[in-house]
C-alpha cells in the first residue's frame, strides 16, 4: 500500500479580521495577487479568522477560489485581538507563520525580509514603525508613544514598537508562544515578547517606516484614558505572570525558601517564651522512661509517639525548651515543604506559588508549629499522608504499580493516630474523598472491597490495633467527665476568624470585625468561584482541599454534641489547617487564571493584610492563648522568686498548671511545692513527690492567678499576707508568719 504523502507548508499568512466585511474581499485579492507573484513564498496558506458577528466568514469563503490554501477560523467566542490571532497560529502549519492587520496597514512588500529572516534561522521578527508620526489623532498618538515606554519600564523589553500588527514567528516558536497565551485584549503582542524574552529566543525588528493607518479606528468606543488604563493593568498583569513563569521553573527553591521563612516567623519572639502548662508536662513526660512515657500517655488523653520521638530528640540535643521547640518548628516548615509540593503535583506550579504567602503567613499553622506538643508533628503526617495517598490513587489508576504506596499510607495512618487521635479528623476526609472521586461503576459494593485504598485504611487500622484498649480506657474517662466545654456556633466561627487575624470571635472590636469578615467574605467568594471555573480533572484535587479543610471541623462539632462529651477545641483541628491555607491560594491561582480582574488584585491584599495582622498579633500575645492577660509567664513568676531568696522559705503554686510550669524552671528546688493531690499522676518526672506535710518556713510565696487566692495549702494562721507582687496577670503573694 503506498505510504500517504503530507503536504508541507511553508508560509502560513495570518489575518485577524474581526467585523472586517466592508474590506474583507479586497483585502484577499490583493494577497492572492501578491502569492501568485512571489512563488519564493513555497506552499502558502492565508487563514482568516472571524471572531465577529457580521458576514466576513462567508465573504472570506467566497474567495477561496483565489487561493490554494485558505482557513477561515471562527473562534466561538470574541475575546479580543490576543485570542484571535492565538486562533489563527493553533491552525497554522507553515515553517514560517506570521500575521498582519487585515486593512493591510503594513505594506505586503515587507513579508519578504521578515520570511528570510525568519528562514535563516530569526525565532521571531516583529514590524517596527516610527510611532511618533503613525497615527493622525493625538489620543492615539500619546498612547502609542507611552506604550513602548511603559513596557520598557515594567516589562524590561527593550522594543521601540511592540504594538505593530505585524510578526512574524519560526513554527516551533509559535507554538511555544501562543499555546498558553493568557492576553486576550490589546496587549497580547506584550506578553509575547516577554515570553520570547524569558525563552531566550532570537527576536529580530524590520522597520516599517511606509505604514500608514488604512482607517482612524480611535480606542473602538473607549476613551484614550480607559484604553490606556486598560493597557496599564494589562502590563502588570503580564508581568506578574512573567514572575510566576520564572518562578515555576524554580519551585523547588522557592519552596525551600517559603519553609525557611515559615520557620523564621514562628521562632520570631515566641522561642524564648515562658513555658505553658501543656509543654510543661511534654518535658516532665520525656524526662520518664520509655515504659514510664507509655504509662504517662495511657493516663493522659494523647497518644505516645510524638513522646518517644521527642525523647530520643532530646537525649540527641537537650531537653531545653527551645530545643524542643525547633523539632516542632522543623516539622512545620516540613509541612510547608510538602503542602507546596502537593499543591504543585495536583495543580500546576503557578497554582504553588500563589498558595507561598497564605502557608508562610498562617498565624493558626504557625502558632503551633512552635510549640512542644505534638500538632506540628501530626499536621506533618497528615499532608505527607495525603500526598502519598494521592501519588498511589494516581498510579493505582493508571495501572502502575503502587502497592509499596499503598503501605506507606497505612504506615502513615498509623503513625498519625499513635501521635495525635484527632488525626482521625484528616482519616475520614481522605476516606471521604475516595468515596466520592470513585466512578459511579467503580462505587458497588464487589469493587470497592477490592480497592487498594480500603485495604490501606484497613491495614492502618490493624497496626494501631495494640493500642486499642488503651484508646477505649482514655475514651471512657473522657466521656465521664472532661474540662472541655459544649462548643457553640461562636466557637466554629473562633477557629475561622483566628485563621486570619489569630483572635477569637469574641474578642474582635468592631473595626477587628469588619476587616476579619471581609477577608473570611472573600475567602469564600474566590473558593465559591474556583468550585464553577476549575476544569473536570482538578475538581476532584479542590475537593479534597475542601475535605481536609471543613470535614475535620464538622465531624468534630458533631462529636461534641449531646450526649457526647465534648471535644471541640480549635488546636484539635490545628493538624488539618495547613489544608485550609492551601485551598485559599490555590483558589486564587484558579480564579486568576480563568477570569482575571483588577478587583481580584484587591482581594488578594485584603488576605493577606489580615494574615499579616494575624502574624503580628499572634508575636504579641505569644504561645499560650489569644489573651496577652492571661497568658502565662513561668519564666517571668521565676525570676522575681530567684531574686527573693526561696531557698529561706517555700513556694506554693496555687494550681497544678502553675506548679508544673514553675516546676521547669526549678527542677531540683526542694523549696517549690503543689497544692494539689495526687500530683504524681500529671506524669512528672520521679523526683515530684506529692507533699504530705504543712510548710513551717518562715516565708511562703503563694503564686496564684487573677480569680484570688484559694486551695489546700494556702497560707494559714499563724502566717499573714506582707505583700502582693503582680507579675503580667500572675500574682505572687508574700506571707510571714
Amino acid at each position: 500500500m503506498p505510504r500517504k504523502k503530507y503536504l508541507v507548508i511553508d508560509t502560513s499568512i495570518i489575518l485577524p479580521s474581526f467585523n472586517e466585511a466592508s474590506i474583507i474581499i479586497e483585502t484577499l485579492t490583493t494577497v492572492a495577487a501578491y502569492i501568485d507573484d512571489n512563488p519564493w513564498l513555497g506552499e502558502c496558506e492565508v487563514i482568516v479568522v472571524a471572531a465577529g458577528k457580521d458576514d466576513t466568514p462567508q465573504l472570506a469563503e467566497s474567495q477561496s477560489h483565489r487561493f490554494k490554501h485558505l482557513k477561515v477560523v471562527q473562534p466561538p467566542k470574541a475575546l479580543g485581538k490576543g485570542n484571535d490571532v492565538r486562533a489563527g497560529f493553533m491552525a497554522a502549519s507553515g515553517s514560517v507563520q506570521l500575521f498582519m492587520d487585515a486593512d493591510l496597514s503594513t505594506p505586503l512588500k515587507h513579508i519578504k525580509r521578515m520570511v528570510e529572516l525568519l528562514r535563516d534561522g530569526i525565532d521571531v521578527v516583529i514590524g517596527e514603525r516610527k510611532v511618533s508620526a503613525i497615527h493622525p489623532s493625538t489620543g492615539r498618538r500619546l498612547l502609542s508613544q507611552a506604550g513602548p515606554l511603559a513596557s520598557r519600564l515594567i516589562l524590561r523589553l527593550p522594543f521601540k514598537d511592540t504594538q505593530c500588527g505585524f510578526k512574524g514567528f519560526r513554527a516551533d516558536a509559535a507554538k511555544a508562544l501562543f499555546t498558553n497565551l493568557e492576553t486576550m485584549a490589546w496587549g497580547f503582542d506584550l506578553e509575547i515578547l516577554k515570553r520570547a524574552q524569558e525563552s531566550k529566543l532570537k527576536v529580530r525588528s524590520v522597520p516599517i517606516n511606509d505604514w500608514h493607518e488604512g482607517r482612524e479606528e480611535g480606542f473602538r468606543g473607549q476613551s484614550p484614558l480607559r484604553a490606556g488604563l486598560k493597557t496599564l493593568r494589562e502590563l502588570f498583569a503580564i508581568r506578574a505572570a512573567s514572575f510566576a513563569r520564572i518562578g515555576a521553573h524554580h519551585t523547588t527553591g522557592i519552596f525551600v525558601f517559603a519553609s525557611l521563612a515559615a520557620g523564621a516567623f514562628a521562632i520570631w519572639r515566641n522561642l524564648s517564651e515562658s513555658i505553658w502548662f501543656d509543654e510543661a508536662f511534654t518535658t516532665g513526660l520525656i524526662g520518664r522512661s520509655v515504659s514510664g512515657v507509655l504509662q504517662g500517655t495511657a493516663h493522659d488523653v494523647h497518644p505516645p509517639l510524638y513522646y518517644l520521638i521527642l525523647k530520643l530528640w532530646a537525649a540527641l540535643f537537650g531537653h531545653s525548651i527551645v530545643t524542643l521547640r525547633v523539632f516542632s518548628v522543623l516539622c512545620g516548615m516540613l509541612s510547608v515543604f510538602v503542602a507546596l509540593k502537593l499543591v504543585r503535583r495536583l495543580f500546576c506550579a503557578r497554582a504553588a506559588l500563589w498558595t507561598v504567602p497564605f502557608v508562610v503567613l498562617a498565624p493558626f499553622l504557625l502558632r503551633y508549629n512552635i510549640e512542644a506538643r505534638m500538632y506540628a508533628l501530626a499536621s506533618l503526617i497528615g499532608i505527607s499522608a495525603t500526598y502519598v495517598l494521592v501519588v498511589a490513587m494516581e498510579r493505582w489508576r493508571a495501572k502502575q504499580p503502587s502497592r509499596w504506596l499503598w503501605i506507606w499510607y497505612a504506615v502513615l495512618v498509623a503513625a498519625g493516630v499513635y501521635t495525635l487521635y484527632y488525626t482521625a479528623l484528616i482519616w475520614i476526609a481522605h476516606f471521604l474523598w475516595c468515596l466520592l472521586s470513585t466512578s459511579k461503576k467503580d462505587r458497588n459494593l464487589k469493587r470497592l472491597i477490592r480497592a487498594p485504598w480500603l485495604f490501606a485504611f484497613v491495614g492502618g487500622v490493624i497496626l494501631y490495633v495494640p493500642w486499642l484498649p488503651v484508646f477505649i480506657g482514655q475514651a471512657h474517662k473522657i466521656q465521664n467527665g472532661f474540662w472541655i466545654s459544649p462548643p457553640s456556633i461562636d466557637t466554629v466561627l473562633s477557629i475561622f476568624t483566628t485563621t486570619f487575624s489569630y483572635k477569637a470571635n469574641w474578642q474582635l472590636n468592631t473595626s477587628a470585625s469588619f476587616i476579619t469578615m471581609l477577608a473570611l467574605a472573600t475567602a469564600g467568594w474566590f473558593i465559591v468561584r474556583a468550585w464553577h471555573d476549575v476544569d473536570t480533572k482538578q475538581r476532584k484535587y479542590l475537593l479534597l482541599l475542601l475535605l481536609a479543610s471543613f470535614v475535620p471541623i464538622i465531624v468534630l462539632f458533631c462529636a461534641s454534641l449531646p450526649p457526647l462529651q465534648p471535644v471541640f477545641v480549635s488546636r484539635y483541628v490545628s493538624q488539618t489547617i495547613i489544608s485550609g491555607y492551601a485551598l485559599l491560594g490555590v483558589a486564587i491561582a484558579i480564579t486568576r487564571a480563568n477570569r482575571p480582574h483588577l478587583l481580584q488584585w484587591v482581594g488578594v491584599l485584603v488576605l493577606l493584610g489580615a494574615l499579616i495582622q494575624g502574624v503580628s498579633t499572634l508575636q504579641n500575645v505569644g504561645n499560650y492563648n489569644f489573651d496577652t492577660v492571661s497568658r502565662p509567664h513561668a519564666k517571668q513568676v521565676m525570676n522575681y522568686l530567684f531574686n527573693q531568696h526561696p531557698e529561706q522559705g517555700t513556694v506554693i503554686a496555687q494550681t497544678s498548671e502553675a506548679y508544673l510550669e514553675l516546676h521547669y524552671y526549678a527542677p531540683d528546688a526542694s523549696w517549690l511545692r503543689p497544692t494539689v493531690t495526687n500530683v504524681t499522676n500529671l506524669a512528672l518526672g520521679p523526683n515530684v513527690q506529692e507533699p504530705t506535710t504543712a510548710p513551717t518556713s518562715p516565708i511562703i510565696w503563694y503564686v496564684y492567678g487573677n480569680n484570688g487566692p484559694s486551695g489546700k495549702e494556702m497560707p494559714k494562721a499563724p502566717y499573714h499576707l506582707v505583700r502582693v507582687e503582680n507579675i503580667q496577670g500572675t500574682n505572687v503573694g508574700r506571707y510571714e508568719r
